[in-house]
């Protein structure tokens, strides 16, 4: 994404994941508008485009298609969905994830266990997204997994990606 918003977000997303890798603390992000379990801490907010794959549509397509707030903590996803509020997405209830990083636009699909449709989480921030999702889903794998390698390989321009 040659954009200095996506040149920016790439470097955020690195930075971020370089933090995970080392055991670095995280910033953990307080004030928040909703209330967190005792043991979840907040460690990313950011806005991204949301999109839900409803099946029951003859084509399966893409929609509610909009700009969204997001905080990431060490459980789950809260999404701020401008018609329908806070939406928790716990990752006890992630059945899959699919980050496209290689081309754009670039984007995070995730797939629940129970009756949620699948979500996808679109635009400058996904590569930061799927870094959180895929380091507190998979803490022992994460670094290893392909589909992060362009992110995370030091020798990477962010502009081929």
């Amino acid at each position: 994404m040659a954009t200095a918003a996506g040149r920016r977000d790439w470097l955020h997303a690195r930075r971020y994941a370089a933090a995970l890798q080392s055991s670095s603390p995280v910033p953990v992000i307080n004030g928040l508008p909703m209330r967190l379990a005792a043991h979840e801490n907040a460690t990313l907010r950011t806005i991204t485009t949301y999109g839900r794959r409803y099946p029951a549509h003859p084509t399966a397509q893409w929609g509610d298609r909009h700009s969204a707030s997001v905080v990431g903590t060490t459980d789950r996803l809260l999404v701020n969905h401008r018609l329908r509020g806070w939406i928790s997405f716990w990752f006890t209830d992630l059945a899959g994830v699919e980050a496209s990083l290689e081309d754009t636009p670039w984007r995070v699909d995730l797939i629940w266990r129970h009756a949620h449709e699948p979500l996808r989480l679109s635009g400058t921030t996904a590569p930061l997204l799927a870094v959180h999702v895929h380091a507190y889903t998979n803490m022992a794998g994460w670094t290893h997994l392909p589909e992060l390698q362009t992110l995370l390989d030091p020798q990477q321009d962010w502009s081929t990606s």
